[in-house]
């Protein structure tokens, strides 16, 4: 190789041209695997979001399921029937809060204008709320037909010191109709028909068998789909031909192993909540496959 002045080799410019080409493409490579590590740092930290959204939900389905279970027991009690149909302007108003909290004041004031407040998802005139959740509560409340309402419909009821129109405080949130895609408005209304007309319910005619680890909890299934219109029976369908639809996860894949042998289709328990949002049951989208 040649040498110059300082005695040092003269490159070549093949050479120097290939030692730039391999200087380019290591730092390509570099900026590449920056770029899929931000990318999937990005896509951790959105799964991390969503699995702890699904956790606040779970724990609020839970609450609310409880609080659910001991309202309709002093219900039974006391000898009081369960109301299904949807408020008129003759009903009492029974007021439900779900993803925001009622003081001892407001409740208070509730019970001043002859309404009162209770957490029984059977009962409610009216929901409470400030932006749709995928609660027990609102589920149940979106199937009965119920008015979905902010807490401002509450604090001009007790200015004027009765009970007004829902119509200008009805829950508005493109935000939520976006992301679960459906509109909360034609969902009531859909519900609200059905229930006037009390036929063609979301799950009319179906019998579901709940397997015990699905999330939520079989309970809380079992609440949604009643406001439904369906039914659930505790034990597991032993012959073929049942008219029973199975909502089960994977985790009690040992359970349903056995029902698919028998020719039961699976469902995810997305079947019961998305169908109760949006009031349209996607069978194919929420099927699990076969073990």
């Amino acid at each position: 190789r040649r040498k110059g002045k300082s005695g040092k080799p003269i490159k070549d410019k093949d050479t120097s041209r290939e030692e730039k080409k391999s200087k380019s493409t290591a730092k390509s490579k570099r900026a590449s695997t920056n770029k899929k590590t931000s990318k999937s740092k990005k896509q951790e930290k959105e799964e991390e979001e969503e699995e702890e959204e699904t956790k606040e939900e779970e724990e609020e389905i839970k609450e609310e399921e409880k609080s659910s279970q001991t309202n309709t027991k002093k219900r039974r009690r006391s000898g009081e029937t369960t109301n299904t149909t949807s408020t008129t302007n003759s009903t009492p108003v029974k007021i439900m809060i779900t993803g925001i909290t009622l003081n001892k004041k407001l409740a208070g004031q509730v019970k001043a204008l002859g309404g009162t407040v209770t957490d029984d998802v059977m009962q409610p005139t009216h929901l409470i709320t400030d932006h749709i959740h995928r609660t027990l509560k609102f589920l149940c409340s979106v199937s009965r037909g119920i008015p979905i309402v902010t807490m401002n419909w509450l604090q001009k009821s007790i200015k004027q010191s009765a009970f007004i129109p829902t119509d200008p405080f009805i829950l508005k949130d493109p935000a939520g109709e976006s992301k679960w895609n459906f509109k909360l408005s034609e969902s009531i209304e859909k519900a609200r028909i059905s229930v006037e007309k009390k036929n063609d319910y979301l799950f009319e005619g179906r019998v579901f068998y709940v397997t015990k680890s699905v999330v939520p909890d079989p309970g809380s299934l079992k609440t949604i789909i009643e406001c439904g219109g369906g039914e659930c029976v505790k034990t597991a369908p032993r012959k073929k031909g049942e008219n029973i639809t199975v909502v089960s996860c994977k985790e009690d894949v040992k359970v349903y192993k056995g029902l698919v042998e028998l020719g039961y289709e699976v469902y995810a328990a997305e079947l019961v909540i998305m169908g109760s949002l949006q009031q349209y049951v996607n069978w194919e989208n929420n099927k699990i496959d076969g073990p």
